[in-house]
């Protein structure tokens, strides 16, 4: 896998995103604790897809400033190459 990721791993991490997204509209999308994570924000999708050797986990949302949101903290979280 790239960079040293395994299959497991990114198992883990795609079930993770799906489970973030789930809980968030669980709770309300109020969590402090969470206010880094672009899968929190209300209206926010994922959709997780093969990517070779790996995945792609893509998120989304239908207005404006919730996408700019998503970027802000995808970007925090893990800058753009």
């Amino acid at each position: 896998m790239p960079g040293g990721t395994t299959l497991a791993e990114a198992t883990s991490a795609a079930t993770t995103a799906i489970s973030d997204v789930a809980r968030a509209a669980a709770v309300g999308h109020e969590m402090p604790e969470m206010a880094y994570c672009p899968l929190e924000l209300k209206g926010a999708k994922a959709k997780v897809t093969s990517a070779g050797n790996s995945f792609a986990i893509n998120v989304s949302a239908d207005d404006a400033a919730t996408v700019a949101e998503i970027e802000k903290r995808s970007n925090a979280i893990s800058p753009a190459p």
